[in-house]
Order: C-alpha cells, then structure tokens, then sequence
C-alpha cells in the first residue's frame, strides 16, 4: 500500500490451500487470487475506487462415491475456473460524530470483464457489496 496526497494504490495476493482429504473422500480445490487498486478522495469525506480481482480456482480432487455425475450433473467434479473482475467503489471516511462515530460506509460494484469456467456452474453477472466498517476494539 502506498499514499500520495489524496491518492492509494495497492496490491495483495491471497491463496487457499486444500490440504487433505474429507471423510468422503475428496479435496476442494485451491484458489489463488489478487487485486491491485488505486482510489482518491475527491470530496471531505468521501473517496471512491478502482479495483482488478484476479481468480483461479481448481477442480475438486476426488469425489464423493455417493454422487452420480450421470443423474445429477451438478455433481460433476469439474470445478475449476478463472475470472477477472473491475471493481468501482464509493466509501465515507470515517464518521466523526453521531450514532455511527467512528465507522465508515462502503459500496462496491463488481462487474467480470472475463470468465472462463471449467464443467457445470453458474457465470456470475455482477456483485454488489454494502459494508459498515469501524476499527474499534473490543
């Protein structure tokens, strides 16, 4: 992350990595993702975003024995995929009075400028995210 004036820009990678078998006898498969962003704040106390989420997800390992890809074709193990995403976003700073002192909103609309998915699932058209953040501890 880096601040210059009123602007940031950022990157972050994340991975979840499926480690062992379930009792069923199989493993999801991993994800590996990441975002870079940049956003201003072009009024007192609000700032909007610009975001790119990258994604890959592998297929399932395994399967479980009790499902039947042929009669039900959800149950296919095929799972994998790759998506990209644009995000724009629009968040207060934080609030400094009132029943909401010391949280912030935040709204983003995700929208996939590519998608390349492996087996049966379902696209994704566009996400929306409404959040209510604070940094209080407890």
């Amino acid at each position: 992350v880096k601040q210059i004036k009123k602007w940031s820009f950022g990157t972050q990678g994340m991975a979840t990595l499926r480690i062992g078998e379930n009792n069923l006898g199989y493993t999801l498969g991993n994800i590996y993702s990441g975002s870079t962003w940049i956003s201003t704040s072009f009024l007192s106390s609000l700032s909007c975003s610009l975001r790119a989420n990258a994604s890959i997800w592998n297929d399932i390992n395994g399967s479980d024995p009790t499902l039947n890809p042929m009669m039900v074709p959800t149950a296919s193990t095929t799972r994998g995929g790759k998506q990209l995403d644009l995000i724009i976003g629009l968040n207060t700073l934080h609030l400094d009075n009132g029943f909401f002192k010391g949280y912030r909103a935040a709204m983003e609309l995700s929208i996939p400028v590519y998608q390349s998915l492996d087996g049966t699932q379902l696209t994704t058209d566009w996400v929306a995210t409404i959040g209510l953040q604070t940094n209080a501890i407890y």
